[in-house]
């Protein structure tokens, strides 16, 4: 899961003063049914930009925990227009993921993002044999990865927000 681009869209979908959460056992098992895949790496990417922010996260982090994700937190910075950036995570999962192709150890690579920096691992992973994947919501996934993989969309899956 690429949990920046999930948590903004996220806050797009949700109202004012409402902030929308994914359950992730929720979602795991809407995929292991949607697709008949069992998932030996569940893995969630997120960015923060201080300590105090991520021990904020911790309640959302024990949830992953729990129902067995990997979490994988890397440092924001401060880019020279004043705006947080969450640098590294696209090019943490698709390494990850590709490693995992690599070492035959997939058959099933599902990425939960709406980002077309992900359209060359799709392509490439299929390359291999493995079938692909993208998580997002309708009008929101790139074209890029709309052309390059199946999507399953969230919209179909009301019982992973709440």
């Amino acid at each position: 899961v690429d949990g920046a681009n999930m948590s903004r869209a996220l806050s797009r979908r949700s109202a004012p003063g409402q902030k929308l959460h994914m359950d992730y056992a929720r979602l795991t098992a809407a995929l292991v049914s949607k697709t008949g895949a069992t998932f030996p790496f569940k893995s969630y990417y997120t960015a923060h930009r201080d300590q105090e922010s991520a021990d904020r996260r911790e309640p959302f982090y024990k949830h992953l925990r729990e129902n067995k994700w990997s979490i994988f937190g890397m440092k924001s910075k401060l880019g020279v227009d004043g705006i947080w950036r969450d640098k590294g995570v696209d090019l943490a999962i698709a390494l990850d993921a590709w490693a995992l192709v690599l070492q035959q150890q997939v058959q099933v690579l599902i990425v939960a993002t709406q980002d077309g920096d992900f359209a060359q691992l799709f392509m490439r992973a299929a390359g291999k044999g493995v079938k692909t994947l993208a998580v997002g919501w309708r009008g929101e996934i790139s074209g890029d990865i709309m052309n390059g993989t199946e999507v399953l969309f969230l919209d179909d899956m009301p019982h992973v927000i709440g």
